[in-house]
């Protein structure tokens, strides 16, 4: 949690789609609640593509499931 506060307090909204990206993968994969895992990609898949991170956006969407 603090390294995505520290990114969003820096302003920096690609740290902030990586965590977001990455924390959501992991709770889709182990968490009892996947539904927060699909909010945070899709929250990640918004801001990548608001800053056309097109690799990254490929990969998080090449990892759905």
């Amino acid at each position: 949690a603090e390294a995505l506060g520290r990114a969003m307090s820096l302003g920096l909204p690609l740290e902030v789609a990586r965590t977001q990206a990455a924390w959501g993968e992991a709770a889709i994969l182990y968490s009892l609640t996947p539904a927060e895992g699909h909010w945070l990609l899709a929250e990640a898949r918004t801001t990548l593509a608001a800053c056309d991170a097109r690799a990254e956006l490929k990969a998080i969407t090449a990892a759905q499931f």
